[in-house]
């Protein structure tokens, strides 16, 4: 299992799932393409011009994120 952390955010990108965290920060522009999100809850992220192209999320919450210009290209 990986931990989404945002003093990573230019390398998110994981071949393991992220599973069952609460997360916050800063993911501005972070890329995290096709990877598995499951039952996460991402709270207060800044999530400006993020890439999320092909990922999967699976019971996931975004509460008071701003995910303006984020990619979602191709996810479920």
């Amino acid at each position: 299992m990986s931990s989404f952390r945002a003093r990573n955010r230019r390398s998110l990108h994981s071949t393991e799932p992220y599973v069952g965290e609460n997360v916050t920060g800063d993911f501005r522009n972070a890329l995290s393409e096709s990877c598995v999100f499951n039952y996460m809850t991402f709270k207060e992220c800044q999530m400006g011009l993020a890439s999320f192209y092909r990922s999967i999320f699976l019971g996931c919450e975004f509460r008071s994120c701003n995910l303006s210009q984020a990619n979602f290209n191709g996810c479920s």
